[in-house]
């Protein structure tokens, strides 16, 4: 399981945060959830459509890639994203190696009454087969 999650406490912040780590994915892999959710203060009467400062103020970017680069998960927004469960089945097999999660952001917030917090936090979890072998004695007795 590899999460990543941000609570932007300060004023607009003039360079974006930025998060990368990468993630093993072997034979043994079967599905992969990606659990995302945003949340940005006032979004509902503030959207990224009524000004294009806003979009460029507060917003998140996730890519999630394979090792060959190729892209297999991509948000893009500066409005709220309820919470939400993508998943990937393995039809034969996912291409093995250093999966990467890379995610860009910049948001508001404040401190002091902690009333307004741009916030997302991404969950990526890994399932994998599991082979369970017989016990060798005397554990099996």
């Amino acid at each position: 399981k590899v999460s990543m999650t941000h609570n932007f406490k300060t004023p607009i912040l003039l360079l974006p945060i930025t998060n990368f780590t990468k993630f093993p994915i072997d034979d043994s892999v079967t599905k992969i959830d990606i659990y995302f959710k945003v949340s940005f203060a006032f979004s509902d009467t503030v959207s990224c459509i009524d000004n294009i400062i806003t979009k460029e103020a507060r917003y998140i970017e996730v890519e999630i890639a394979t090792p060959s680069g190729i892209v297999i998960y991509e948000e893009d927004t500066c409005e709220d994203v309820a919470p939400k469960t993508t998943t990937f089945e393995a039809d034969e097999s996912f291409e093995l190696g250093d999966w990467s999660l890379s995610i860009e952001s910049r948001g508001a917030g404040e401190d002091f009454f902690g009333a307004i917090q741009d916030n997302w936090l991404i969950i990526v979890t890994v399932y994998r087969t599991c082979e369970q072998y017989p016990m060798e004695p005397p554990c099996d007795e």
